[in-house]
């Protein structure tokens, strides 16, 4: 058999013990050769047994047959093209694009949907006709009766546990943590740890500095998007949180902002062949800080909202909906003066009126009422030939519900990918201790109680960090960064005001042009009516597809 792989694989102990291997060779052995043994012993069934990120590929020439799969959340990309001629794959798409004899044409069905929602995903289709990507938690054969895709992980399928109070929940959850923070600081590589003052990224950044402290090893080097201390103001909510976690640890904190020249180029790119936009306006520019400081992995605290440190919201309307009223009206209780109004906003509303309770909140911060037309630039024929379906909106009627959909709608995985493909030529991988599988399903077995207690939101989270974290980290509940933007906003200002001038001077040019309304589009983003709309996600969303490169 062969094998080609993309993979770090996790708990190692425990899958030697289930393959009957010496328990000494831990860690010892290619992530490669630790697969082939699974697949020898379990076949198809043996991504059901791993533990960790992957995405590999295995010939088995005795059933002249190749097998694939990917890890249950996606941190490894996948993406294949099939045809008449045979079968290509590769961690990235570009692999994939390159091996094509024939130039692949666009996807145009995927354009459309991309152009009216910047949230788009699919976790198969990709903006080219023909190359798809494997989705998370899936395996896939290929033979000669073609491709089968099947799914050997699903949230829904994970058993509900239960403990016998709080304080057993904390330390199950504290020590899941120890062992994911554990397989992922195992490298040879510098170390660099996300810091942003918030609770998961503070906690991931704690547990890593006291395990490298017991192994006698460095340090990692704190990475921040927010921008650096200004002596001369007063200091802001996120330095002082970030300062907190800098004095209990010694963390050295790099503050790393965008500049002009680095927003520029990214919205240069092709955004179907490279990760351009959005979920790079402040990474390119740590990616390009860490690669000049040697780094070689990233620890990131990404995707804890969606598991282990959801913040609850759907638990009133989960109670409302069961006919558990007693336990809602004791909890409402406890928020004191705002009961009522919860009882309101945060329980009737989102089970009875999801939508009206969505207008409200943008009217609240206020966010001008936009329809989906007036908020995309799509080209008004591109959009009447295509017809894109409209995308599925959230329902927010119990935890572990809302959970499941946020991490099927693929806002997880998305970012995943692009971080992944834009760290790769820097030498950067990426690994993410909250999207442990073994975190991930402990989140979706616990009790929607664990995530909700009175006033306090993500509530399992906070009170297994409170002897660890700082404690003006553990109970904060705010999750703004007023500091971050403020100093984003002003080299993104700077940079559509080049990339507008050079539209209308020619400068810059796109063969995509027909699927953009460009005029529209270059009339939106004259400085002082973007700064009006504030329809900064859906700029970004039409620049990467217009390949201005």
């Amino acid at each position: 058999m062969e094998i080609a792989a993309d993979a770090r694989i996790d708990d190692q102990e425990t899958l030697l013990r289930l393959l009957d291997l010496p328990p000494g060779q831990a860690y010892t052995m290619a992530a490669g050769d630790l697969i082939l043994h699974a697949y020898r012993k379990w076949g198809d069934a043996c991504p059901e047994y791993l533990i960790g990120d992957y995405a590999f590929a295995i010939w088995d020439p005795g059933k002249r047959r190749l097998f694939c799969a990917r890890d249950h959340i996606g941190a490894r990309s996948f993406f294949y093209q099939n045809t008449p001629d045979g079968f290509t794959f590769a961690s990235d798409i570009r692999g994939v694009l390159a091996a094509s004899e024939e130039p692949c044409p666009l996807n145009e069905d995927y354009l459309a949907h991309s152009l009216l929602s910047g949230n788009f995903y699919s976790k198969q289709q990709t903006y080219y006709e023909g190359v798809k990507k494997l989705p998370a938690g899936h395996s896939l054969s290929v033979d000669s009766d073609g491709v089968e895709l099947h799914r050997y992980w699903d949230p829904r399928a994970v058993a509900p546990i239960s403990y016998p109070n709080d304080a057993s929940y904390a330390q199950a959850l504290r020590d899941l943590l120890g062992k994911a923070v554990e397989d992922r600081i195992r490298t040879d590589q510098s170390l660099g740890v996300h810091i942003s003052g918030g609770l998961d990224s503070s906690a991931i950044a704690q547990i890593a500095v006291q395990q490298l402290h017991s192994q006698n090893r460095d340090q990692p080097l704190g990475l921040s998007w927010q921008p650096p201390v200004d002596e001369t103001q007063a200091t802001g909510p996120e330095h002082r949180l970030i300062a907190a976690l800098q004095q209990q640890t010694g963390l050295q904190v790099d503050y790393v902002v965008p500049d002009t020249d680095g927003l520029y180029a990214m919205f240069l790119r092709d955004g179907t062949r490279e990760p351009c936009g959005r979920t790079l306006v402040n990474e390119d520019a740590i990616q390009q800080h860490a690669a000049a400081n040697n780094l070689g992995v990233i620890l990131s605290g990404w995707g804890g909202d969606q598991s282990i440190s959801n913040n609850g919201r759907s638990y009133y309307p989960e109670l409302l909906l069961s006919g558990r009223w007693i336990t809602l009206f004791q909890e409402l209780r406890l928020k004191g003066r705002r009961g009522f109004k919860a009882l309101w906003s945060e329980t009737i509303m989102p089970a009875f009126l999801p939508s009206v309770l969505n207008r409200y909140a943008n009217w609240k911060i206020g966010k001008p009422k936009r329809t989906r037309q007036m908020q995309s630039y799509i080209h008004p024929d591109f959009q009447a030939k295509m017809k894109p379906e409209k995308p599925e909106s959230y329902s927010f009627r119990s935890v572990r519900k809302s959970q499941i959909q946020q991490m099927d709608d693929g806002l997880v995985t998305r970012r995943l990918e692009a971080w992944a493909a834009n760290g790769r030529p820097h030498g950067i991988e990426y690994r993410y201790p909250l999207l442990d599988r073994r975190i991930t399903e402990f989140a979706l077995a616990i009790p929607s109680s664990q995530f909700k207690r009175g006033k306090w939101n993500r509530w399992i989270f906070r009170n297994a960090m409170r002897d660890i974290l700082p404690k003006e980290i553990c109970w904060n509940q705010s999750k703004a960064e007023h500091q971050r933007i403020d100093a984003l906003l002003e080299p993104f200002f700077e940079t559509i005001e080049r990339i507008r001038q050079e539209l209308q001077s020619g400068d810059l040019t796109t063969s995509r042009g027909h699927y953009v309304d460009m005029p529209r589009l270059i009339d939106c983003i004259e400085p002082s009516r973007l700064k009006a709309g504030q329809a900064y996600g859906s700029v970004q969303n039409t620049l990467k597809l217009l390949d201005l490169g």
